[in-house]
């Protein structure tokens, strides 16, 4: 019996995986050879397990949810039978309780982790080599932009691959066409923080319709300003606390990157405490408005009213 345990927060490759091994399925028969079991019902799990194939080599048993100690008698009856035509999928996974070092000892344990998004050389490898499996060898430099364009978002990146390898077909496509297709909406949303922060009406008018036009929905975009406005603000209150070491700092704003602290700390250089609470108040405002059904026509005119405070 072959059992694997997916644990990790990148849950789209999770399921990913758990596709792929439906894929080895006979496609006719799968849908009578792949079974979905929570924790309680390890019982019928069990007895799945030990019938054979409907049809084919092997057949998939999915286990997911909470796991608790109640677990630990059936699932250890399950992963000790001898039935090598069913493979096991157990997903997540707590490696620090008793039973999740049960289920470590008699699984294949396979990692799905996020690599962060200030990882970037790492993100542009891994860009790499996934457009290589679709056909498309990408320069390192194009690889470093559509990373820093998805970040540590695999579903994205994935989908942005797609789309470049269908649109190139047989041709060559340009840096400048890859960045049309490819909207870089991370840095386009920094932008427009950095705008808002430097009182730039033209920039903001212009970078915010950009998100827009690009069907960036209105309530991400402010999300995500709030999260820069809220870091800065952090920072800014910790310095003026007089918190100086790159350790407490880091832990302070919530930073996972120390080398992120120096560029940040550029950031906030003549910002006054006051406007950061302001365009807080009102980004989080933005928010309730626009869950409430605010026409996106107006999002722009009412990020422009932070450049009054």
């Amino acid at each position: 019996m072959k059992a694997f345990t997916l644990t990790g927060n990148d849950t789209y490759r999770i399921t990913q995986f758990i596709q792929q091994q439906k894929h080895n399925l006979d496609p006719i028969w799968a849908i009578f050879n792949v079974q979905n079991f929570s924790f309680d019902q390890l019982e019928a799990a069990l007895m799945y397990a030990q019938t054979l194939p409907l049809y084919g080599q092997e057949k998939l048993l999915v286990i997911r949810g909470k796991i608790t100690a109640n677990h630990f008698e059936l699932l250890n009856t399950l992963l000790s039978i001898n039935t090598p035509s069913t493979v096991i999928l157990i997903t997540p996974l707590d490696t620090r309780t008793r039973i999740g070092k049960l289920i470590k000892r008699a699984t294949t344990v396979k990692q799905f982790n996020c690599t962060p998004s200030w990882k970037i050389n790492e993100l542009a490898t891994n860009v790499q080599q996934e457009s290589r499996t679709l056909g498309v060898n990408l320069p390192l430099a194009v690889a470093t932009y559509i990373a820093s364009a998805t970040g540590s978002n695999s579903a994205r990146t994935t989908q942005e691959l797609e789309k470049l390898a269908t649109c190139r077909g047989e041709e060559t496509l340009t840096f400048g066409e890859i960045k049309q297709l490819i909207p870089n909406l991370n840095h386009s949303t920094l932008e427009l923080a950095n705008a808002l922060k430097h009182k730039d009406v033209l920039q903001v008018n212009q970078l915010s319709q950009q998100l827009l036009s690009v069907g960036e929905p209105p309530l991400k975009i402010t999300a995500t300003l709030l999260t820069f406005i809220r870091t800065w603000l952090k920072l800014k209150a910790a310095l003026k606390a007089g918190i100086r070491s790159d350790k407490d700092l880091t832990t302070a704003t919530g930073v996972s990157n120390p080398n992120r602290l120096y560029f940040l700390k550029q950031d906030i250089q003549g910002l006054s405490t006051s406007w950061l609470i302001k365009s807080a108040i009102a980004l989080f405002n933005l928010e309730g408005e626009i869950k409430q059904g605010l026409p996106s026509d107006y999002f722009t005119t009412r990020l422009l009213t932070l450049l009054t405070y």
